[in-house]
């Protein structure tokens, strides 16, 4: 159920991408930015529609729906690939980390107008 995927994502946002913040150990490898950076597009994503799509889908609706200042991130952890030289990017996966984690605040509290235990559903 799409209320279920919602509270399964904040949960994975809260305990597993949050403490990330903090401890920058995983993000010093530039493969796990790009990783960061299509797993949080697809995050938003499941909180906005309940439900689950591609990393790929995800990615091409957060480059049009996160703001013109991410997407030139999204497109390069798109491309990326395997034994890629691209520069490192820890400083920009981890704005938009923390702008993924301002975002899913609106999903945290259920919605008085539609109902205890709903999401708020806005874009």
């Amino acid at each position: 159920q799409p209320n279920e995927l919602r509270r399964a994502v904040l949960g994975t946002l809260r305990e597993w991408w949050a403490p990330q913040l903090h401890n920058h150990s995983r993000l010093q490898d530039r493969e796990y930015q790009a990783y960061a950076v299509l797993t949080r597009c697809r995050a938003l994503y499941t909180l906005q529609h309940g439900t689950v799509v591609s990393k790929v889908v995800a990615a091409k609706w957060g480059q049009q729906n996160l703001g013109e200042r991410w997407a030139a991130l999204i497109e390069r952890a798109l491309v990326w690939e395997h034994g890629d030289t691209q520069p490192d990017e820890m400083s920009e996966t981890l704005g938009f980390m923390r702008h993924t984690l301002e975002r899913t605040e609106q999903f945290e509290k259920p919605s008085e107008a539609h109902g205890c235990g709903s999401f708020h559903n806005h874009p």
